[in-house]
């Protein structure tokens, strides 16, 4: 998130605005220009422009992001769809789900999902790590505590990257839906790209 005001709450910065919105950056720009005409309200600090996050939410809620309209000419065979089951009006959900990768799963979300949620830090590990295991064999058939024990952290981390930076990814994801309440489902989750196995960089 961009930025918290103790006054107005959650504040969203405009790339966070166009992923929730399907707004572009330009039509932003014009709505900052005129902000009469903005299907929202917005803060200026200084140069710096920002949104309420609850603002935001209640106008894709109302209203629904703006969707990609998929235009097929005549006589071309498009290649299958990604996610075919994808609804447009939880755009902003897919698109934040797709945020959380294997890049930053292990610690920037872990640690701002569980200040954003109230969460006790051994109860969102717990969740976690429930949701690693649930996830990962519903994928792939593959159970990782039959595989690892109880602790399926550190031991799948240290000896086992290919299985451990999905199913920490899964977890991740479903601690980001229990805690925004976003209304993606475990097939949602598991089929978003989750990046390189392993990350090649952690953020």
């Amino acid at each position: 998130m961009a930025h918290y005001h103790p006054m107005y709450g959650q504040l969203l910065n405009s790339r966070e605005v166009s992923d929730l919105t399907g707004y572009t950056m330009n039509q932003l720009r014009y709505f900052r220009q005129h902000p009469d005409k903005a299907p929202f309200p917005l803060l200026k600090q200084g140069t710096t422009t920002f949104y309420r996050e609850a603002d935001v939410r209640k106008f894709v809620e109302q209203s629904g992001a703006i969707d990609i309209e998929y235009i097929v000419p005549d006589g071309f065979t498009p290649e299958p769809l990604v996610n075919p089951n994808y609804v447009s009006a939880k755009k902003g959900q897919y698109d934040q789900l797709a945020k959380i990768t294997t890049a930053n799963a292990w610690s920037k979300w872990t640690e701002k999902l569980t200040l954003n949620g109230g969460m006790d830090i051994n109860e969102a590990y717990k969740f976690i790590a429930d949701e690693q295991v649930r996830l990962y064999e519903l994928a792939t058939g593959d159970n990782l505590r039959e595989m690892y024990g109880e602790d399926v952290d550190y031991p799948i981390r240290k000896n086992d990257p290919l299985r451990y930076w999905p199913s920490r990814t899964y977890g991740i994801r479903s601690l980001a839906r229990k805690i925004y309440n976003w209304d993606v489902t475990d097939e949602d989750i598991l089929n978003v790209p989750i990046g390189e196995v392993p990350p090649s960089k952690i953020e």
